[in-house]
């Protein structure tokens, strides 16, 4: 059984899960507690009182207030960082320095790319998942899997909506994206689509993938809550995502009953995808990986290439 800490004790820390789960974890702290190979053992928040409230609700014995006394203390094998992002890197470079076997870091990696290249030189030796959780929802991989295999025919044209700026939303749908369709050709269209609450900007842009194939991010400024639909058109088929990635809908070529001389689409499958399995799934990858030597679903690299991508959109602007 492997041991495990977090630090940082915010809404993806432990919190998103209001009550101990039983099956589906919304947050690391769940994913824990419903893995079958990695113990949660320790937690640490700067604010001692928030840690403290954090281990009780989670049965921890151990809370700290300091990161690198909680590292020095207790053989951890791996450790969650669910820091603000400014806070990663310093983090990062500490816990890498112990003797940690696995690192399990929120999303985006890095406020920037040097941080992040930096991250990825002094880790090497050891497995990091980054958590853009979507890699581990089995409908989601079962549906590029069918992508690949032109299931539905020729990619046509995407309109990808999402809220909360770009980095921080953003960033889960353009990694998302090119998992599906892989690295655009070039990028166009960009355009500063207003500020999130948090005053991070939003950016609308189009990935080209030839004269037939595009993908259309669009930035939702205004609305009070969030927001990711991805809505996918194929020469045989059209696959709406919606509810961030929780529901998928299939639409396949029929016969249209009223007009038999035209074909049209129609809802052949409606499902739930299996997101509620994503951070226990992550988790037991994280510790297959340390046995094998594997790298998991969502590495360094795969965050690297977003951050660049970004920085590439952030350019045209």
């Amino acid at each position: 059984m492997f041991r495990a800490g977090i630090i940082g004790c915010g809404g993806i820390a432990g919190g998103f899960d209001v009550n101990l789960p039983s099956v589906g974890a919304l947050s690391h702290a769940g994913g824990y507690h419903l893995s079958q190979c990695v113990e949660l053992i320790a937690i640490c928040d700067s604010d001692l009182k928030v840690a403290k409230e954090f281990s009780e609700k989670w049965g921890v014995k151990n809370h700290y207030s300091d990161y690198q006394k909680m590292i020095a203390e207790l053989n951890l094998d791996i450790v969650s960082i669910c820091l603000p992002t400014e806070l990663h890197f310093s983090c990062f470079k500490h816990v890498v320095k112990s003797d940690v076997k696995a690192i399990f870091c929120e999303k985006p990696l890095a406020k920037n790319l040097e941080e992040a290249l930096e991250m990825e030189k002094i880790s090497i030796n050891i497995p990091v998942s980054i958590n853009y959780f979507r890699r581990w929802n089995l409908k989601i991989s079962d549906l590029k899997v069918d992508i690949d295999a032109k299931k539905f025919g020729d990619h046509l044209h995407t309109t990808a909506r999402y809220t909360k700026g770009l980095l921080g939303n953003g960033s889960h749908v353009m990694h998302l994206i090119e998992w599906l369709f892989g690295e655009p050709t070039n990028i166009s269209g960009v355009d500063v689509c207003g500020d999130s609450p948090s005053h991070e900007i939003g950016v609308n842009f189009t990935y080209n993938y030839d004269i037939n194939s595009k993908v259309d991010f669009r930035h939702i400024p205004t609305l009070n809550y969030i927001f990711i639909d991805i809505d996918i058109l194929f020469s045989e088929a059209r696959i709406i995502l919606s509810q961030r990635g929780q529901r998928l809908s299939i639409e396949k070529i029929v016969d249209d009953p009223d007009y038999p001389s035209f074909k049209i689409l129609d809802n052949a499958c409606f499902s739930e995808t299996s997101w509620r399995d994503c951070s226990t799934r992550a988790i037991t990858e994280l510790a297959d990986c340390i046995n094998t030597g594997n790298k998991t679903s969502c590495s360094i690299e795969d965050s690297i290439q977003i951050m660049k991508r970004y920085d590439q959109i952030i350019s045209y602007i």
